[in-house]
């Protein structure tokens, strides 16, 4: 699946790969209805998990979001 740099730049974030070689977890922390993370799950890269304090919520990558990493596309 066609991925932006932006987008490729979230799914690393999300996976801790912006700043180590290793990922060491799996989740980025936004508004419910953040728009670049809602097209990533529309996409099926990121899926929405939990409801956390603030009214923030978890966004997880998909395996297909980890294999769009290895393709680079």
């Amino acid at each position: 699946m066609k991925t932006t740099p932006e987008e490729q730049d979230i799914i690393r974030h999300s996976l801790g790969l912006d700043r180590n070689k290793v990922s060491y977890r799996n989740y980025y922390a936004d508004e419910p209805d953040a728009p670049k993370l809602i097209a990533l799950v529309k996409k099926g890269l990121m899926k929405k998990g939990s409801s956390i304090i603030g009214g923030l919520q978890y966004f997880h990558v998909t395996p297909e979001g980890r294999k769009s990493l290895r393709d680079k596309t």
